[in-house]
């Protein structure tokens, strides 16, 4: 989606690169998690701003979090 917006080529001429671009931040809510949505919304906006931070046009994701069964999510 963040590369496909980039090739659209819609004029933005406020960004570095001159076209509309897409950061996002990126995280997920496993239904054996112990976390609530309004926890992992946060984790999402964090992630985001850290996308806008490091240069914008990118997708970062939360900080990985171990499930009970030793398994990592996002």
């Amino acid at each position: 989606m963040r590369t496909r917006l980039e090739r659209l080529a819609i004029p933005h001429t406020t960004n570095s690169l001159g076209v509309l671009t897409l950061s996002a931040g990126l995280a997920m809510l496993d239904p054996s998690d112990a976390r609530s949505v309004a926890e992992v919304v946060k984790e999402a906006d964090e992630a985001l701003y850290r996308a806008k931070q490091l240069g914008r046009n990118r997708v970062e994701h939360a900080t990985l979090h171990p499930t009970p069964a030793g398994s990592f999510l996002f």
